[in-house]
This record gives structure tokens, C-alpha cells and sequence, in this order.
């Protein structure tokens, strides 16, 4: 099956939903209400965080250090909100995920401004990438949402050739501990001096390059064994997205999962992942 989107209108149940995901397949969820409440509550947080009526313009009158204090402390705020988890939980349960079964990562707000001026840190575009490279669990499953509208210089890229075709990376000596000692040690994020995930040590062909643009009130859900990058900015607003990671025992015990073929790292991140319902972690639930 060709790798592509699918736009899906009705719940669809774990099984269905890993089945397509974890065949490469790219799905749009577009119509839950509770999405819609999670882009709302997020654009309220935005808009107090910057005290900003727009927010996507909103560097063009603050600036550079002043706006990425308030961006990071907004993104500080996002994560540890528990309407951000509540909200974000009531999403899952309306595309159809079993919730007594899942165990999701943190919850993030994405910022990317425009251009160069006020990047940096959190707010940096990241690189191409597979999040299992990182993660090690082939069952994790990615969800991503805009807060505002995209367009394709300012969204999320798919490189489908790379989902059968290996590429090298770094994923064999990039080690999780060493990079939270870096980070504990630095005073900021210039000095870490160490990557916070696997990275490519080759160049891609990017002529299937596939720019996806789920829009406010619509939920992204992929693989996170797909080859992808946030685009570069260079556009004339900023973009804000919500993000997290899942994984479902249903689909551990059920053997589904993802290929795996270029990811070489030496230990599945469980204990990144919390039951989304009693925040017990996963590695308790899933021996080592």
C-alpha cells in the first residue's frame, strides 16, 4: 500500500488504528470536538503567556530574549497543566484510543518563530529524524496538532521512501544519560554540546518530500518510526503545535509494531511513558 493520508471522520479502534499507522500510513483525524478544546485552551495559554491578541506575529513587537522567556515559560506551564493532560486525554478517547491501556509521553507546545531572530533552544527547528531511533519502542505512535492554521512553509514533512529504505544515523552511540548530564551541567542550551536525540550521518533525497497540513481542531497521527522534520520557518508567522507520544499495551501484547530498520539503539524507553490515566510508568508494566 502507497504510503498516504487518510482523513478519518469516526473513531477507529486500537487494532484498526495500528494497523495503518504501523503500515507507514499517515491519519487525520477531523472531527472531534475535544480537539477543537484542546487548540482552544491553547490558544488562551498563548495568548496570556505573550499578552499578545496575535501570537503568530507577536516577535515582530517583542523582543528576543523577552519572547523566548515567555515562550519557554509557557512551555513549562503546557506541560505541567493538568487541563493540558485532561483535554489531551479526552482527544485520545474520541478518535477511539482504549485509554485504560495507554501510556503517553509529555505533553509539548511546540513554538517555531519565523525565521532567525528570535530562535533558539526550545525554539529551534529540529532535524530529520525517527523518534524510535531515540525510543527504541516500534509499538510508539505520535500525535501532533496545530493550534493555528499551517501552510506547507510552516508544517511537518514525510520522507515515505525512507519508511523500507535505511539511512545511516547515530542511533548506536547516542545514549539518553549523556545527554541529560550534559544538560544538567550546561547553563543554557549552547553549551550542552551534545545531541538531544539521534542524528542523520547522511544526506537525504528529498524529492518525495510530503509537507502534511492537518489544520486547527484536526489530529495528526503517525509512526514514530517515519523518517520526518518540522520545516523550516520562513514564513511570516510563527507556528504553535501541541504534541505527544503514545504507546498501547494492546499493541505490545498483540506483537504490532513498526519495522525497525536502521534503528540501533541499546535500550526501549519505557520509562519515558506514564499511564495516561494513573501515571504509573510503563517499564512496571512491561519487563525489561
Amino acid at each position: 500500500m502507497p504510503i498516504t493520508v487518510h482523513r478519518i471522520s469516526t473513531p477507529i479502534d486500537d487494532a484498526e488504528r495500528a494497523q495503518l499507522v504501523f503500515a507507514g500510513q499517515l491519519l487525520i483525524f477531523d472531527y472531534a470536538d475535544a480537539i477543537a478544546g484542546l487548540c482552544t485552551f491553547a490558544d488562551q495559554q498563548i495568548r496570556a503567556a505573550f499578552m499578545d491578541d496575535d501570537p503568530e506575529t507577536a516577535q515582530q513587537r517583542i523582543e528576543c530574549k523577552p519572547y523566548i522567556a515567555a515562550a519557554e515559560l509557557l512551555q513549562q506551564r503546557f506541560r505541567r497543566d493538568a487541563q493540558s493532560k485532561r483535554l489531551f486525554r479526552h482527544c485520545l478517547h474520541a478518535v477511539g484510543v482504549d485509554t485504560e491501556q495507554c501510556y503517553r509521553d509529555r505533553i509539548g507546545l511546540r513554538i517555531l518563530p519565523y525565521g532567525a531572530s528570535h530562535s533558539g533552544g526550545a525554539m529551534s527547528t529540529t532535524h530529520v529524524h525517527r523518534d524510535t531511533w531515540g525510543s527504541n519502542l516500534y509499538q510508539q505512535v505520535n500525535w501532533w496538532l496545530p493550534v493555528y492554521p499551517l501552510s506547507p512553509r510552516r508544517t511537518i514533512a514525510f520522507y515515505p521512501r525512507y519508511w523500507h529504505t535505511p539511512i545511516a544515523n547515530t542511533s548506536d552511540t547516542w545514549k539518553f544519560e549523556t545527554y541529560m548530564e550534559r544538560r544538567d551541567a550546561a547553563a543554557c542550551a549552547a553549551e550542552i554540546g551534545y545531541p538531544p536525540a539521534p542524528e542523520l550521518r547522511a544526506e537525504i533525497d528529498r524529492r518525495d518530500e510530503l509537507r502534511v497540513m492537518p489544520q486547527p481542531g484536526e489530529l495528526l497521527c503517525f509512526s514514530g518510526a517515519h523518517l520526518h522534520v518540522g520545516v523550516t520557518n520562513d514564513s511570516d508567522r510563527a507556528r504553535f503545535s501541541i504534541e505527544s507520544r503514545t504507546v498501547s499495551l494492546h499493541d505490545i501484547s498483540a506483537k504490532r509494531e513498526a519495522p525497525n530498520i536502521d534503528g540501533h539503539g541499546y535500550q526501549p524507553m519505557t520509562r519515558w511513558f506514564r499511564h495516561i490515566e494513573s501515571g504509573e510508568p510503563l517499564c512496571n508494566a512491561v519487563p525489561q
